[in-house]
């Protein structure tokens, strides 16, 4: 469960950043855009670095991404459990 989060939170904070660049672009003549289009061996390079960082982030931080210590997330595993098992 640790690593699908922590695969999750990279996938997270590169789409986030990459949302972010994205504000404010209007057509194709914007020179954001291209970034959109292209630069894919970059964009990968990038992910790949978000991913694997993420396995060095500390696990508390992981547990609030994941909202493991809140009841909420108990109730709604314990839920879906049961959902599945009936």
């Amino acid at each position: 469960m640790n690593a699908v989060l922590r695969l999750s939170l990279g996938n997270f904070l590169f789409f986030a950043i990459f949302a972010l660049t994205m504000i404010g672009v209007k057509d194709q003549n914007d020179r954001r855009d291209a970034w959109h289009h292209g630069g894919w061996i970059a964009k990968f390079a990038i992910w790949v670095v978000l991913v694997v960082l993420m396995f060095f982030v500390p696990n508390i931080v992981i547990s609030v991404y994941g909202l493991e210590d809140l009841g909420a997330y108990h109730t709604t595993c314990r839920s879906l459990k049961f959902s599945f098992s009936v």
